[in-house]
């Protein structure tokens, strides 16, 4: 339907309904960025914090993480334990690119910052020559 054939309620309630955006600028470090993603989110079914790295660093490594924790070799390494909801299994990938790539050194005590510096480099995208 185009928007002048909805029932009136419908156009009444689209035209009386505020819409608020949040502009984040380029150049905006990622901790940032994440916490105003997670506090924006917070109705409805809480996400956990793959989730939202998830939705906020799309691309090709996002791909890889998925492909790497189906893989036989992770499932065996980490005994079939690591559950594939809420995307635990994708951030157990994360945390191993992480300390190998992004290194240990740069980790300060914070996981999620820490995190998030790992993906936001891209080093899975990097190191598996995708």
């Amino acid at each position: 339907m185009k928007f002048a054939e909805l029932p009136r309620t419908f156009t009444r309630r689209i035209e009386e309904t505020n819409i608020i955006a949040y502009i984040v600028k380029g150049g905006t470090p990622s901790n940032v960025k994440y916490n105003i993603f997670k506090r924006i989110n917070t109705g409805g079914l809480e996400l956990k914090p793959q989730e939202i790295r998830h939705a906020l660093y799309q691309g090709a490594a996002t791909n890889i993480y998925q492909r790497l924790a189906k893989l036989p070799e992770f499932q065996m390494a980490t005994t079939y334990s690591i559950r594939d909801d809420r995307m635990k299994d994708q951030e157990f990938v994360l945390r191993f690119i992480a300390v190998c790539y992004y290194g240990i050194e740069k980790y300060k005590g914070v996981p999620d910052n820490y995190l998030n510096g790992s993906k936001e480099k891209n080093y899975i995208y990097r190191s598996c020559g995708a």
